[in-house]
């Protein structure tokens, strides 16, 4: 199949369409950069109508009257300082390990799912267990992608402390 990108107008070919994984709402697109380009734009218009909705009036302040008081629960990894107007009614659970999920899929709503993406604060990382690659799309370049498989993001953390030691670079 020809056809033709709708961002940059250019005649590209899709050999197999039901695979080309450079689509939105079913039109092909040419290459990555230009995919993510119309998903930022589909964002920010979403950004933007979510703006216009107008805010529910504040209901009345002031304290509902509770019929029995429970303590939030707050889980937390790593080291916590907790201060307290009331010290003896602090509690300290531990985490079972039965709550942590292994590395299957995930339950929610009746539907089960894998965590295949995350975004931090350098970029975003897509993983696609299929073909065993990592993505890694730049914040500060996000028209770039790092793609590598498992074993090369592997190879690339045991070297990279060698590397920066050879260069100079000081942490």
């Amino acid at each position: 199949m020809v056809t033709n990108c709708p961002v940059c107008g250019k005649r590209f070919h899709v050999q197999y369409p039901h695979l080309w994984v450079y689509r939105e709402d079913g039109v092909h697109i040419c290459t990555w950069k230009y995919l993510r380009k119309i998903r930022r734009e589909k964002e920010e218009k979403m950004a933007e109508e979510l703006k216009n909705i107008e805010e529910p009036t504040p209901k009345k302040r002031g304290r509902k009257p509770k019929a029995k008081e429970e303590a939030p629960v707050v889980k937390v990894s790593g080291p916590i300082r907790i201060e307290a107007e009331e010290p003896e009614k602090v509690e300290v659970l531990p985490v079972s390990m039965d709550a942590i999920p292994a590395d299957g899929p995930l339950m929610r709503g009746g539907m089960e799912y894998r965590v295949t993406g995350i975004q931090t604060e350098i970029g975003d990382f897509q993983y696609y267990p299929r073909n065993k690659y990592l993505d890694w799309i730049p914040s500060a370049c996000p028209e770039e992608v790092v793609s590598m498989n498992v074993e090369e993001w592997l190879q690339l953390l045991s070297d990279l402390p060698k590397i920066m030691e050879v260069l100079g670079v000081k942490p």
